[in-house]
């Protein structure tokens, strides 16, 4: 299975990366390293029955695209359920939307910027009574 590194980095000639077995392994200098990788845990809410979300909520780009819609302003209220942005790659969309009630307190990007995978385009904070 090739193993192709992110942004077109180029691996130098000494470095040697193979996958195997579900495992990325890197060689470097005569040393093996085991490659992990990881996602943040909350770029992806689940549901769980009867509670609620609190606090301050960050939308991610779920995949490196462009952003196409931010229909909302900072100090907006956003519902719960909301489109807060929504990014596009490959001619496919992607709406993320607000996990409960709440105000955008920041928006990091504008319609047309490329965004990287996980990169924090709207924050949203909790509503006050």
């Amino acid at each position: 299975m090739p193993v192709s590194v992110d942004a077109g980095d180029r691996l130098p000639a000494d470095v040697m990366a193979r996958a195997a077995d579900g495992e990325v392994w890197l060689h470097a200098g005569g040393v093996n390293r085991r490659l992990v990788a990881s996602r943040p845990i909350g770029r992806r809410l689940r549901a769980v029955s009867g509670a609620g979300h609190t606090g301050t909520w960050q939308a991610r780009s779920p995949m490196p695209g462009t952003v196409v819609a931010v229909p909302l302003a900072v100090g907006a209220p956003v519902a719960a359920g909301e489109v807060v942005a929504v990014v596009e790659a490959m001619k496919m969309e992607h709406s993320l939307r607000a996990p409960a009630d709440g105000v955008v307190a920041a928006i990091s990007v504008s319609v047309g910027d490329q965004v990287r995978l996980d990169d924090v385009l709207v924050r949203v904070d909790p509503r006050v009574a």
